[in-house]
């Protein structure tokens, strides 16, 4: 279990130690070397104590850390989400403060914006079906975004940044993954581990004290009481075939071709084409889907839809370029 310093009900900023870095070298980063003493006594370490890579520390207020709250810019299907005031469903342009307990059901997504900076830009979670996340910590930095999430059931994909990115980081019970420029998913597992994928960026990936680089198009697990797994490359997409690009969606047919290796496809359908929006995911073990019908959102122009791989351990890969298709006349607006 990755050693968590913070009260996670609390709003506070938080550090993720990484590999090499001391509470000296982390006061430092905050612009002032006396606040290592500080930033002990906030986590309860004797003087001198160092801690190891994953931890998270809560650190002292800092002049130019301004906390946030995310917010929920997208819904489909149902939600709830718990705060100290109650339990309540999940809609859009609600506010998560730190401590927050947002999860989807069966049939829902999520999208979540997290850290914002007003000039180059936000950082986005997309929470897949029966997912639930605390919301640790946002805030802006003087060096830039900060974000922390912990998924205690289901999977996550941090969206590629565009325009700068901020620091995201996930944690689990299995481990911690952290990246600045987003493009990364992690997923619990039925045995208590967590998987990482990097579709976008690079990340770091921590569990019982030791670090793991782990590319863009690799992926690694940790386990508790394990260090992280060495990456492995993940599989790449299929190539949609059909609905041609920019044709009519007039029957719910999806083709794309093969991959080598994979034991099965997901394609998801989106109303927004940076799939900040997914209305419709489902598996295939061929690189086919028929379904007898697809329910949609009423009135909409048209839809986007991409396909991923994954493998016999689990492991899935980037997605297909997005593919636009048109609704037929007399449906949509």
């Amino acid at each position: 279990m990755i050693a968590l310093l913070m009260a996670f009900a609390l709003s506070a900023d938080v550090h993720v130690v990484r590999d090499g870095e001391t509470i000296e070298t982390i006061a430092a980063q905050l612009g002032d070397s006396a606040l290592a003493a500080v930033v002990r006594g906030e986590n309860g370490l004797a003087a001198g104590a160092q801690v190891p890579p994953g931890t998270v520390l809560t650190l002292p207020p800092i002049a130019g850390h301004v906390d946030q709250e995310a917010i929920v810019t997208a819904v489909s299907g149902s939600g709830e989400v718990t705060t100290p005031s109650g339990t309540s469903p999940l809609f859009v342009q609600m506010t998560l403060p730190p401590g927050s307990l947002a999860c989807t059901n069966a049939d829902g997504f999520a999208t979540l914006r997290l850290a914002t900076d007003g000039v180059n830009g936000h950082d986005d979670l997309i929470l897949l079906p029966s997912t639930c996340i605390r919301i640790v910590a946002v805030t802006n930095r003087p060096s830039g975004r900060s974000s922390a999430v912990e998924v205690t059931q289901g999977s996550v994909e941090i969206r590629a940044i565009d325009g700068g990115g901020g620091d995201v980081t996930v944690l689990s019970e299995a481990g911690v993954t952290t990246g600045d420029s987003g493009g990364f998913r992690v997923a619990l597992e039925d045995a208590g581990s967590a998987r990482t994928e990097a579709i976008g960026g690079d990340v770091a990936v921590m569990g019982s004290g030791a670090e793991v680089a782990v590319a863009n198009g690799q992926g690694s697990r940790t386990i508790p009481g394990q260090a992280p797994s060495p990456p492995v490359d993940l599989l790449p997409p299929g190539n949609p075939t059909l609905p041609t690009a920019g044709g009519t969606l007039r029957t719910p047919d999806f083709e794309w071709t093969g991959v080598d290796g994979a034991l099965g496809y997901r394609l998801q359908v989106s109303i927004a084409p940076d799939f900040s929006d997914i209305v419709y995911a489902t598996e295939s073990p061929r690189p086919e889907l028929r379904p007898d019908r697809l329910f949609l959102p009423y009135r909409v122009s048209g839809l986007w839809w991409r396909v991923t791989s994954f493998d016999l351990t689990g492991f899935e890969g980037p997605a297909s370029t997005p593919r636009r298709v048109a609704m037929p006349a007399g449906i949509g607006q």
